[in-house]
């Protein structure tokens, strides 16, 4: 089973059972109970805790106090070989005989009182020549032997591992000289470790106490308990022990010991003469053992405060029920009624002074207000309702269209509106790219602006384009755009549209109408180069021209679009009544104003700097102008500024048409650029026909003049 579906099924556990039984008030009651009561558990085990330290920390004492008096032990025992030794050493019968064997009784004494392993003597090569214990093979010892007598002193040798004695034995070895100084004979004695036996007994150390000698090199000589199974193995194994000989100091420390039980131990190496020997003792305590009181002691405690815990416990879960949990089922209850929608359901719990009973009467007290306020979010509904209703009526029955765009185009709503102007289904169109209906002469500007409107929170934007019918055929609509989709109640870019099919229609009739009238007008020019007779007819055909510009000054004065002509400063010089109407300035207070005193200050610095590098550059600037009105009414305007040139190609003043984009209107920018260029054609008709009797050759010669300035150069020169 792998860590996640362990995860998953302890979770899966907790939600099934553990989390449903601890949402309960008394359990969670219990558990505060329980919560409160840790803090004196923490205590008392802390307390029990420094306790057990305690014990321990003298159990750590008692081993090195006896493995410090173990080690003095073997001293006084190696300084009570020496001395055995020296007094023998003496004794003049020793080198008279030549048996030594029968001083074997005086050994064989000394041997029992003293506990050596042996006693005996040798001579100076080692050889034994008696042995209380009855040894005839020094091993080990004969270097011991030799030594003794070269130094002419007393040798302490090394503990070596000896099977007899089943440990280790150490030997000492005193030279006996004649009177000329010459070693005859060297005593020795075999000191074994078998007083260890019963040494934790002795100092009243708890059972299982281990006691290991070792020499330096870690191999152990004796141990008690059990030394068959240690004697003659190395420590190296045994981290605490091994540890301990490397510090070489009295020490005291806590691990485990060789049979896997946590102990705690004392430490010292072997001093005085024993020092030569090169041993170390360690005394282990087992941990259990020295904290066994301790911990009886607090398993008596835990059963009793676990006894106490029980009945606290019980009585708060049965007092609960009587004191709260009764009341809180009530509340439970009515809360289930309010939430099946009873409104009028009450908890009917006396009102007191306790918290459970002011948690009744503000119960009861909010029942009775949400009953109130449900009566006005019923009345409050019912009049959105009603407005919603009206809302969507005047949308399905616009005469434009809506629509609301994703940021990357695609149909989120259409207005019922759509069929009417598109042909299209409302169904057909949402979820689609709205470029799938784009003219593809158009879907390049179309995206680019999407992505300009997109990037533009708030800021209106308008375009021109041409969409497929629900028949195949293309009509031109004109769309305004805003981003929304930052607003949380929209989240989306709201487009209106109308069918301006018609209106660019005109507006190419307009434009054929213009070249068609500037092609008269040079018909008529040249005609007057050639007979008085032809220039006569060039001044009737000027008459039907300042006709038709008289018609179309009227239309100016008469169109809806608000016409304003400015010079190269912008000064107005020229308003339409439709500039007054939309404006509510007169014609008298427009002209000889600036055409920004009109701004509403909405547009921000880079927006008018744009405008005035664009039309500078001759371009036409089309956008939307938020303006306001004389009584500081605020509009938006849809309006295009065009440049008009002379004839030397110089900018001389601006034409600028705009309309309420409420209330569209048709924008006939053309007809605004030949209304123009027809005055300056009536001007110069006027003074043709200013001497009309009898003054033709001179009318025609200024007329001539007039039309050249209005001609290119390579033209003019042909005149």
């Amino acid at each position: 089973m792998t860590r996640e579906s362990r995860v998953a099924n302890v979770t899966l556990v907790y939600q099934m059972k553990l989390r449903p039984l601890l949402s309960g008030l008394r359990v969670r009651s219990i558990l505060v109970l329980s919560l409160a009561i840790l803090p004196t558990l923490a205590a008392y085990f802390g307390v029990a805790g420094d306790w057990r330290a305690h014990e321990a920390s003298d159990s750590r004492a008692d081993a090195l106090r006896v493995a410090r008096h173990a080690a003095a032990l073997h001293d006084r025992m190696m300084q009570g070989a020496a001395d055995v030794l020296s007094g023998l050493a003496n004794a003049p019968a020793l080198l008279q005989s030549d048996q030594p064997q029968s001083f074997g009784e005086i050994f064989a004494v000394v041997r029992e009182r003293s506990g050596y392993g042996d006693l005996g003597v040798a001579a100076p090569d080692g050889t034994i020549l008696y042995s209380a214990a009855g040894r005839q093979d020094p091993g080990g010892a004969r270097a011991v032997l030799r030594r003794s007598a070269e130094l002419r002193r007393l040798v302490v040798g090394r503990y070596e591992l000896d099977r007899r004695m089943e440990g280790g034995a150490a030997t000492l070895a005193q030279p006996v000289a004649d009177r000329d100084g010459n070693v005859r004979r060297v005593l020795f004695v075999v000191l074994d470790l078998g007083w260890l036996s019963g040494l934790a007994e002795r100092e009243r150390l708890p059972e299982g106490t281990t006691v290991t000698v070792f020499d330096g090199r870690g191999t152990v000589i004796a141990r008690e308990p059990n030394a068959a199974a240690f004697v003659g193995r190395s420590i190296r194994e045994h981290p605490v022990l091994s540890g301990l000989l490397a510090r070489g100091a009295q020490d005291t420390a806590a691990g485990t010991m060789a049979d896997g039980r946590p102990g705690l131990f004392g430490y010292a190496p072997f001093g005085g003469m024993a020092a030569e020997a090169g041993l170390h003792i360690a005394v282990a305590v087992p941990a259990a053992a020295a904290t066994a009181h301790a911990d009886q002691i607090l398993a008596r405690d835990l059963i009793g405060f676990s006894l106490a815990l029980l009945l606290a416990l019980g009585i708060a879960w049965f007092g609960s029920d009587l004191l709260f949990v009764r009341r809180l089922k009530v509340l439970v209850q009515t809360t289930r009624r309010l939430s099946g929608g009873d409104l009028a359901a009450r908890t009917g719990l006396p009102y007191g002074a306790g918290e459970l009973d002011h948690l009744a009467r503000a119960f009861d007290e909010m029942a009775a207000t949400l009953q109130q306020r449900q009566d006005v979010i019923r009345q409050q509904t019912e009049r959105l309702s009603e407005q919603e209703r009206r809302f969507r009526a005047m949308i399905e029955n616009s005469s434009d269209g809506i629509v609301l765009l994703g940021s990357d185009g695609a149909v989120k709503y259409a207005s019922p509106s759509t069929a009417r102007i598109l042909g299209h289904h409302v169904d057909d169109l949402v979820g689609r790219l709205s470029f799938d209906f784009i003219h593809p002469e158009d879907r390049c500007a179309a995206r680019e602006k999407l992505a300009a409107v997109v990037q533009a929170p708030g800021i209106v934007h308008n375009m021109d384009l041409r969409v497929q019918q629900g028949d195949g055929s293309w009509r031109w609509i004109g769309v305004v755009a805003r981003n929304l989709l930052e607003e949380p109640s929209v989240r989306a870019i709201i487009a209106n549209y109308r069918d301006i099919t018609e209106q660019r229609q005109a507006q190419e009739s307009l434009r054929a109408a213009h070249h068609e009238m500037e092609l008269r007008v040079l018909d008529r020019t040249a005609q007057l180069r050639e007979t008085n007779a032809v220039l006569e007819a060039e001044i009737n055909d000027r008459k039907r021209v300042e006709e038709t510009l008289r018609k179309l000054s009227s239309a100016i004065e008469q169109t809806a679009d608000k016409v304003l002509v400015t010079d190269f400063n912008g000064v107005i010089e020229y308003a339409n009544p439709a500039a007054e109407w939309l404006t509510g300035f007169s014609r008298e207070e427009l002209v000889g104003s600036t055409a920004n005193f009109l701004n509403a200050g909405k547009q921000d610095a880079s927006f008018f700097e744009n405008l005035r590098s664009r039309i500078l550059a001759g371009g036409v600037f089309r956008a939307v102008f938020t303006n306001k009105t004389k009584d500081g009414r605020v509009y938006f305007e849809d309006q295009t500024i065009t440049p008009v040139k002379n004839a030397a190609g110089e900018i001389t003043h601006f034409v600028a048409t705009g309309r309420d984009i409420t209330r569209r209107r048709r924008a006939e920018e053309a007809l605004r650029r030949l209304n123009d260029q027809l005055e300056h054609e009536a001007e110069r008709i006027a003074q043709v026909l200013h001497d009309e009797a009898g003054q033709f050759l001179t009318a025609a010669h200024i007329t001539l003049a007039d039309v050249a300035r209005g001609l290119a150069p390579s033209e003019r020169s042909r005149l």
